[in-house]
């Protein structure tokens, strides 16, 4: 999830809060069908579609964020209605609903929940200085932030049923399609099967959201955790924004969309890499026994370094190694071609050919974020440094490069450890050639005419995600 730029964002907090006084329910809001479809075109008569070539799986996306942080602010933000999203973060509009995961063939979803940290009113100026406000305009929206303790494990259990409430009445106005959440991966692959039929599972991004702070240490959050798994939880993002309770962060957020909320701190690999907690060393094991698939994303290359060395020592307890994911990066040398040592330090969050070659060991996947500034150091937001036409506006080549390079450092060389992860609704910069589900179907037809079997385009597509569904969320 990554915030806006400056004037976007205040234009928009400043509509919202114009909006309160509206307060109808807000919600949150594969494969590809055999004929390629424009950007944004679909049909309500659009054929079954089902698990043929270039279905997609999507390892990160949030349809229930919006839901939760602006419920009963906005109109007509339900999955079954109709939405006009564009480039860019898109703050209120909503780009899953049950057209566009048609259009788009989205046919399996890990719904990640992210819990706003509380260091977002702590340690970002501008929304600090809009706190007051915030507060007697928009009371619902500031509310939904971090509690800490317990409560945040209270929150994500919340925002889960959210999910599942408006999902059931999603189901119950229309027949074209029928969302179903998976409580494990047999249901999973059973509804993957079905026809006109999407699954989901729950996912979490930040482990802040197992709780910060608990008295009852490493067994209360073990405790969390293992309530989780019976719920169905899936997969967790380790970090986010901020450090908690098990892993520290790299950078997260772009420097243009940091100018908004006034977010002055940057990663330094030297004073801020650091390792993983020792609560963060449990969890990750409960993790791992549990079935649960363990995301590194946001975290730093030390904290990923222990989570690789816990995964490989299970071999030596009689314990199966498990697949580990990034479920949204980037390439740190195709990003570090284009910023040319501009933004030198952001390039941590994207992975290393060290950390590619560490998840084919253990058979895992990296999924790759649609978001120009993670895949090429450059948006269209930050002016005066983006040479060329394009100015960065357009992402479907640099997502192509992307694959390519990742692909140059995996053992195979054949896209077997690559995967997609689009942030959809997560408040992504999304490129203007894609950021919509429907929008994939000029990716992967890019992607062929780069060159890309049909087979490479499956397997990124959806089947290297469901082989690491298979063996680590168990």
């Amino acid at each position: 999830m990554h915030l806006p730029h400056r004037k976007a964002f205040i234009k928009k907090m400043m509509a919202l809060s114009a909006g309160i006084l509206a307060m109808p329910k807000f919600s949150f809001s594969s494969l590809l069908p055999d004929n390629f479809k424009t950007a944004t075109a679909y049909s309500e008569d659009e054929k079954p579609f089902k698990m043929n070539e270039f279905a997609i799986i999507d390892l990160h996306c949030h349809p229930s964020q919006k839901l939760y942080l602006l419920g009963g602010l906005l109109p007509n933000k339900h999955l079954w209605g109709s939405h006009c999203p564009e480039p860019g973060p898109n703050l209120t509009s909503v780009q899953i609903d049950l057209k566009q995961l048609s259009a788009g063939n989205m046919r399996g979803l890990m719904a990640a929940h992210y819990l706003p940290e509380a260091g977002l009113k702590t340690k970002w100026e501008k929304v600090k200085e809009f706190e007051g406000f915030l507060k007697q305009a928009a009371p619902n929206l500031y509310n939904r932030l971090e509690p800490g303790g317990q409560e945040n494990f209270d929150r994500v259990n919340a925002m889960m049923g959210q999910l599942e409430y408006e999902i059931g009445i999603a189901n119950k106005k229309q027949n074209k399609i029928q969302l179903k959440v998976a409580k494990n991966f047999k249901e999973f692959q059973q509804y993957l099967k079905e026809p006109n039929t999407i699954a989901l599972a729950h996912a979490i991004e930040g482990a802040h959201a197992i709780g910060r702070g608990l008295p009852g240490g490493i067994p209360a959050y073990l405790q969390n955790l293992e309530a989780l798994k019976k719920r169905g939880l899936a997969l967790i993002t380790l970090g986010h924004f901020f450090e908690n309770d098990f892993v520290s962060p790299v950078e997260g957020v772009s420097p243009a969309s940091k100018t908004g909320p006034g977010f002055e701190w940057l990663y330094n690999p030297a004073t801020d890499n650091h390792p993983l907690k020792r609560t963060g060393e449990a969890v990750v094991e409960k993790m791992l026994d549990l079935g649960i698939v363990v995301d590194l994303t946001h975290s730093t290359p030390e904290c990923r370094k222990g989570v690789f060395k816990i995964n490989a020592g299970r071999k030596a307890a009689g314990k199966p190694i498990r697949p580990l994911i990034f479920s949204h990066t980037c390439s740190q040398q195709v990003f570090e071609k284009y910023e040319n040592k501009t933004f030198d330090n952001y390039k941590y969050y994207c992975v290393s050919p060290e950390e590619i070659d560490n998840i084919c060991a253990c058979d895992g996947t990296i999924g790759v974020i649609p978001e120009n500034f993670w895949l090429a150091g450059r948006d269209a937001h930050i002016k005066g440094t983006n040479p060329g036409p394009e100015a960065f506006e357009y992402g479907i080549t640099y997502i192509i490069e992307t694959i390519k390079n990742i692909n140059q450092h995996t053992r195979t060389k054949d896209y077997d450890n690559i995967s997609f992860g689009t942030d959809f609704d997560g408040l992504a910069d999304d490129p203007k050639d894609l950021y919509v589900p429907s929008q994939l179907s000029d990716l992967f037809a890019a992607m062929k005419k780069d060159g890309f079997t049909d087979e490479q385009i499956k397997k990124i597509s959806y089947k290297n995600a469901l082989r690491v569904l298979e063996n680590a969320w168990v």
